[in-house]
């Protein structure tokens, strides 16, 4: 073990802002990031589990703010308090795994692991190169390989059926397509309808959506980037069986002990892009929303108090209220409206 990578981190390749900010508004971090970092050494499974605990945790707690803001006074302190509620419940669950871990030295602990292994398996430079980046990139689909696989599948699926193959066609000519999406939508949701049926449980998804966005962009996908898409799926299924095959090699050519390092390093880096991509990442829709709105909400109050000007720079949602106790410290209480 190497001791380094259990201590909270100093720096953060892609977030420095609320670090140190958290460090000192929520000590209890340090302990808990320390706990999941031994607990998910070289722990796939066990990371998942703390991933998806993590996220049910922040859910359930930021739903009761939610209600909590429904009804509570609207005074600048007392949304100042609030949305101190709002930055643990974030930093402790959200910002933790994230960023802190996925980010941090931790992450770049396992590339390093990866690029100390395939050492011992290839010779050649180039060769160990081009299986870090296959490993490093992974096989994980974020969710844009997903709308296009979901366009392909689903423009497959459609064609076999006459009806929807001339809206198809007719949507191929049309600069504005939402309506004809509209009524492929509606088609698919209706249960008497015989394709229904046949729908493949894996885009049973586009029928639940709350808004129709992502449908009409899978469904422009489908006729205009069909034939560039199947190539990027054709190169992701080339991906997993590369990746499938070097993991084969190193049980084959490297010791027990170092191919199930190379493994688990592998699924530890594909795990943190889902959770930061699927399971916290699919959060900011709801979260960013509300969070804008609350600190414009805390701005507005405190500039009409204190008739002063927050200049937009420091309006992020990660700078307040952090910020706004170093501006009444500071006494810059004379900044022009």
């Amino acid at each position: 073990m190497n001791p380094k990578i259990f201590q909270f981190p100093k720096r953060i390749f892609n977030e420095g802002e609320v670090l140190n900010i958290y460090k000192k508004q929520f000590p209890e971090i340090i302990k808990e990031y320390e706990k999941i970092v031994k607990i998910t050494y070289f722990n796939p499974k066990k990371y998942k589990e703390i991933v998806l605990a993590k996220s049910k945790e922040f859910d359930k707690n930021f739903n009761l703010l939610l209600k909590e803001y429904q009804f509570m006074k609207k005074d600048l302190e007392s949304l100042i308090d609030f949305d101190i509620k709002m930055h643990k419940n974030y930093a402790l669950n959200f910002w933790l795994i994230s960023y802190a871990i996925n980010e941090g030295p931790v992450a770049m602990y396992y590339s390093k692991e990866i690029e100390r292994i395939l050492k011992k398996l290839f010779l050649r430079k180039e060769e160990r190169i081009q299986m870090r980046d296959l490993l490093l990139k992974t096989d994980y689909e974020i969710f844009y390989h997903k709308i296009i696989r979901t366009s392909i599948e689903l423009f497959e699926f459609l064609s076999k059926f006459s009806e929807f193959k001339k809206l198809l066609e007719m949507a191929k000519k049309k600069k504005s397509k939402e309506r004809i999406w509209d009524r492929i939508f509606s088609e698919l949701k209706k249960e008497s309808n015989i394709p229904l049926k046949q729908f493949h449980k894996n885009w049973q998804w586009v029928l639940n959506l709350e808004n129709k966005n992502i449908f009409y962009t899978i469904m422009d996908e489908a006729i205009e980037n069909y034939e560039e898409n199947l190539k990027i799926v054709e190169e992701l299924e080339k991906d997993k069986r590369k990746i499938k095959k070097l993991l084969n090699l190193a049980q084959r050519k490297l010791p027990l002990k170092e191919a199930q390092r190379l493994k688990n390093s592998y699924l530890l880096i594909k795990y943190m892009l889902w959770a930061k991509d699927s399971e916290f990442g699919k959060k900011d829709l709801k979260l960013l929303p509300f969070w804008s709105s609350l600190t414009k909400e805390i701005i507005s109050k405190f500039e009409e108090k204190y008739k002063v000007k927050i200049p937009p720079e420091k309006s992020s949602f990660l700078s307040i209220p952090w910020f706004l106790e170093k501006y009444k410290k500071a006494r810059i209480l004379n900044y022009p409206r």
